[in-house]
């Protein structure tokens, strides 16, 4: 804190503070166990704050056409973003990188499908199901050229790596091919200190929930509320908006804007009167090669390419805002081992019994205890 008062303009500040709720699994459809998607606008538009689902792509047909047309009308309140593909067990804790090409490819293909359908956008993070994640399956993120990934743990299954005190104070956890990882915590883990912390160093306020959250949400609510009122300046968004704008400035002595950016994309505003140059860095791009990075959607000649990161400079209108952005190249075999009957035969079991057990079973403890302990026994060795 005595540093970034001290040399005021020349340190890294945060950009923007940002704000979301993430709820994994639920249906796009009325009711999903004891969440109710009216009751939950309800909540949003008293209390202020948005909610993105972390939609399972596997679902992609499987939608309420009155529960669409509310995410349609209502975008301040309510997004998407990726759960994973088939949410079977670990499945993004898989080393083998044709299967993660081919998982990618297949949940992209599913949410096209989707937005098509349903004209709903779905935001390009990953949401890894079970919060199970391999350094392979970051690598092949990268690949896909999605914005980011968010876990509750910042570590790869079956690792315990050691963070550095800039690893984790950054916005994001880059030590996994430079891919970002933005963390989030269930309310319970939230205290305000928490919350000071991740505003002071341009982290964006992720917080995780399911479904029965909804069958007493007071603790969400005074979450909600202590945020709102220790950060009035706080923007609660889409998950994709949060990361995007999680990236880091400082101005050089001689006027110039210095962007670090964490997310593939960013946007950036020229509010002054004068003309303004942009530089822009993306640290470290050493696992998957760049393929063009873009100004505007347009590809920017001039940006330099190395171990180090990516770099390149433009200048902003008075008035003016950019939108920058790199595209990555992906050079991973595929597999279709994700598209065979069996695959597709346990994926469809599990994403049914999970529905039961949310929707109905959920709602009794003690018939909820017994079937999780049957579920553990049934697929231990089959590893669904």
């Amino acid at each position: 804190m005595f540093i970034r008062y001290a040399f005021r303009q020349e340190c890294w500040h945060p950009n923007l503070h940002h704000a979301t709720l993430i709820i994994d699994d639920p249906l796009l459809r009325k009711d999903y166990g004891f969440l109710n998607y009216e009751g939950l606008l309800a909540l949003m538009d008293k209390y202020d704050f948005h909610t993105s689902i972390a939609f399972i792509p596997f679902n992609y047909r499987r939608n309420s056409p009155g529960i669409t047309r509310m995410f349609r009308e209502r975008p301040d309140r309510l997004s998407i973003c990726f759960h994973g593909n088939d949410h079977t067990a670990a499945e993004f804790a898989s080393r083998n990188a044709g299967l993660l090409n081919g998982m990618l490819t297949v949940a992209e293909e599913r949410m096209d499908v989707h937005e098509k359908k349903t004209r709903i956008h779905c935001d390009h993070v990953m949401v890894f199901p079970q919060g199970n994640f391999s350094r392979d399956a970051m690598a092949a993120l990268k690949a896909h050229n999605f914005s980011a990934a968010v876990n509750s743990d910042p570590c790869p299954r079956g690792e315990n790596s050691g963070f550095s005190l800039l690893e984790f104070i950054e916005p994001a956890v880059l030590k996994y091919g430079e891919f970002p990882l933005f963390l989030r915590k269930y309310p319970r883990e939230i205290e305000l200190q928490d919350i000071a912390f991740n505003l002071f160093f341009g982290k964006p306020v992720l917080i995780v929930e399911h479904h029965e959250i909804f069958k007493d949400p007071e603790s969400l609510i005074q979450l909600v509320s202590r945020i709102n009122a220790f950060a009035p300046e706080i923007r609660w968004s889409n998950v994709q908006t949060a990361v995007e704008n999680s990236y880091l400035r400082r101005w050089t002595p001689n006027g110039d804007l210095q962007i670090r950016a964490y997310a593939n994309a960013g946007k950036v505003a020229n509010a002054s009167e004068n003309l303004l140059r942009c530089y822009v860095e993306w640290p470290g791009c050493r696992e998957v090669p760049v393929e063009r990075v873009l100004l505007d959607g347009v590809p920017w000649p001039d940006a330099r390419t190395d171990d180090k990161g990516i770099r390149f400079c433009f200048d902003l209108r008075p008035g003016e805002s950019r939108r920058f952005s790199v595209v990555y190249q992906n050079n991973f075999g595929l597999s279709d081992a994700n598209c065979r009957v069996q695959w597709k035969v346990k994926a469809f079991l599990r994403r049914r019994l999970s529905e039961v057990r949310d929707n109905y079973l959920s709602k009794n403890p003690h018939v909820l205890s017994g079937a999780k302990a049957l579920q553990r026994r049934l697929f231990k060795r089959s590893n669904w």
